[in-house]
């Protein structure tokens, strides 16, 4: 039986994606200004009682903690104003925030999300005994806990707004406005301004409304060096001119490609009261398994607070019950992403691969060698640069299909998002890719249907137990290694039928095993990221946005122990090869190897595996904060000052 939720209560981001209907849009960081002493404009007091009538059915109802209305009193102390201009604010915060019920009336032109760091609850005059009931990892921040997530050498790097000071702030609220692009309008360019009149038109308002009531919109770099800073991030990517070849669309609808040119938001985890009827649809590859090998989706309680978990447990919360009820907890990184130095790392060490290619099996590995590629030549067809015989593969192999080659290998997918265990390698990815093509040319949906299916229906310990197709240690299998920490292979019927016979060294008569490990359904996290800046701005990387029930056990233990630590993944001490967080080696004299990435050799060839030595910083962290996303009646006792704890 699926879980019913009230979606008009939940922020619309927390149970669906903003997809390619919204794919522009701008992040606001807010200071409450007037919670440090700061001076506000005067609120009209007219307007302000009309703001709460029009916007609260129980307008006259508290307003401060003692639930007295100072101006029935004829005096106004300015704490006074500054409550009262705050809850004006608030109160129109909270009938711009997008719920996810269903769009009766059609797309929304704009999708509005909101969240607070735990200094703004305080500053919005939470009661401290509320307050208490969070866990300590929200209280301390993500900035405190730098050093835990790897990010403790890239903080001189963070951005003015992520750092309390003269030129900074507190940041207190967090504000996302992602606009609707409406193809069917049909003039690209002009569809594009109006998106943008859209984004100003609430600026604008924003600007006005957070002035009068104390709040400071704390400024981001501008995307181009030496020009002024912003009021907001920017962030998506403009879809594509529409084109009569849909040859190179990708399968899945939405997905953008972040700057290293990969497909982004694939295998984001389904939980139950998501997707209504369709869950079934979308469960496969992104839910858990069962004993039987069917797919379900995961408990509520993984991603919303106020429900069991996988463990049937429900993780510490604030009181009371309606403050925490439908609410989440939000990771926000600010990612940047070093273009030009992962290019060039994937350059030198395409031609070391090339030249182990070359090899005899038992030679062993040469030293990094050669000049990176030119970056034009980069772009140049695969067919046009000289072949090489693989010795080992007994197949021709390009210089630049070396290069591709190894990008897919630390990411663990192709950039079209096609995993490695479908297609292991180069070869293989262009036949499918082939085999897409003639699918879409001859409207074969069935086909499409299934090449959709296999971007995310698959497992690892059957198939990869060992990483020779999907190396142990890439990104895909660090972030979310599905089934690949089982310690057996999952029983099937067939193989139960005969009872006693043994599975490595447990016997199927006894076993009692799902084809999942309970340790990772309770790692996942919710992807509500998107990309900012382009490859030609100064400002450019990835947002990234997690949305989960509990900070330390699911987004922390993935960050410490299995993207900046390998052990699970025979790694050792090696952070991931695409969003680790190290230190350039050339800083680390006592390191001759520094972090690496190891690309294991054919079964059955005896061989030393490939090995990328060096690691550079490919991602540096400028900034990012623990959010929690409150529901819409959250929200409203915030607004009102009638939280009560007791």
């Amino acid at each position: 039986m699926r879980r019913e939720l009230d979606l008009h209560d939940i922020q619309s981001f927390v149970m669906r994606g903003h997809g390619k209907d919204y794919c522009v849009g701008r992040h606001y960081l807010l200071e409450i200004a007037s919670a440090n002493g700061l001076q506000i404009e005067p609120i009209a007091a007219e307007n302000s009682q009309a703001s709460l009538v029009a916007n609260n059915d129980d307008a006259g109802q508290q307003i401060d903690r003692n639930g007295s209305n100072n101006q029935q009193h004829g005096t106004q102390s300015e704490t006074g104003k500054s409550s009262e201009a705050l809850v004006v604010f608030l109160e129109w915060l909270r009938d711009q925030v997008t719920t996810a019920a269903p769009w009766k009336k059609g797309k929304p032109d704009s999708i509005i999300n909101v969240a607070f760091t735990y200094e703004g609850l305080a500053a919005c005059g939470v009661p401290v005994m509320t307050l208490s009931g969070f866990p300590s990892e929200f209280r301390e921040g993500m900035r405190e806990r730098r050093q835990l997530l790897g990010d403790s050498h890239d903080y001189d790097k963070w951005d003015d707004a992520w750092k309390p000071g003269i030129k900074g702030g507190t940041v207190h609220l967090l504000l996302i406005h992602m606009a609707r692009y409406d193809a069917s309008h049909g003039d690209y360019n002009a569809e594009q301004q109006r998106v943008r009149d859209r984004l100003d038109a609430f600026h604008r308002q924003l600007q006005s409304r957070g002035k009068r009531a104390g709040l400071k919109i704390l400024q981001h770099p501008h995307q181009h060096e030496g020009e002024d800073h912003l009021d907001w991030l920017p962030v998506g990517q403009w879809p594509e001119p529409p084109s009569a070849n849909n040859a190179d669309q990708p399968l899945i609808s939405g997905l953008q490609r972040e700057h290293f040119g990969f497909a982004d938001g694939l295998s984001d985890p389904i939980f139950d009261g998501q997707d209504g009827d369709h869950i079934d649809l979308h469960v496969v590859g992104r839910g858990k398994r069962s004993r039987d090998g069917n797919w379900l989706p995961l408990a509520t309680g993984e991603f919303l607070l106020g429900y069991p978990d996988e463990a049937q447990e429900q993780p510490p919360a604030p009181r009371p019950y309606d403050f925490s009820r439908n609410c989440t907890f939000m990771v926000y990184r600010k990612l940047h992403q070093n273009i030009e130095i992962f290019e060039q790392y994937i350059d030198k060490a395409a031609q070391q691969y090339v030249n182990y290619l070359q090899q005899a099996p038992d030679i062993g590995q040469p030293a990094v060698s050669g000049e990176p590629l030119n970056p034009q030549k980069r772009n140049d067809a695969a067919e046009s640069e000289p072949k090489i015989i693989n010795n080992l593969q007994d197949q021709a192999i390009t210089l630049l299909q070396a290069r591709e080659t190894l990008k897919a290998k630390m990411m663990g997918r192709w950039p079209d998002g096609t995993p490695l265990v479908v297609a292991p390698d180069w070869a293989s990815w262009q036949e499918r890719q082939h085999k897409i093509k003639k699918a879409r040319e001859t409207g074969d949906a069935t086909a499409l249907n299934r090449f959709r299916q296999e971007l995310v229906d698959f497992t690892y310990l059957e198939t990869d137990r060992d990483g020779q197709r999907c190396p142990l240690g890439s990104h895909i299998r660090r972030t979310n290694p599905r089934d690949s920490l089982d310690p057996t292979p999952p029983i099937t019927a067939a193989s139960d039928q005969q009872s006693g016979q043994e599975i490595g060294s447990r016997s199927l008569a006894s076993a009692d095993q799902t084809s999942s490990t309970v340790i990772n359904n309770r790692r996942r996290i919710l992807r509500r990221g998107t990309i900012y800046g382009t490859r030609e701005t100064s400002e450019h990387g990835l947002i990234f946005i997690a949305l989960c029930a509990s900070l330390f056990r699911q987004f922390e233990f993935v960050q410490q122990q299995w993207v900046q630590y390998g052990r699970d993944f025979e790694a050792g001490s090696d952070t991931c090869p695409i969003s680790g967080q190290r230190l350039k080696p050339e800083l680390n004299p006592d390191d001759s190897i520094g972090d690496k990435f190891v690309l294991p050799t054919q079964q059955g060839v005896e061989r030393e595996p490939f090995i990328c030595t060096r690691l550079q910083p490919f991602v540096n962290c400028h900034g990012g904060a623990y959010f929690y996303v409150p529901s819409l009646t959250c929200l409203r006792l915030i607004a009102q000052r009638l939280t009560d704890a007791t």
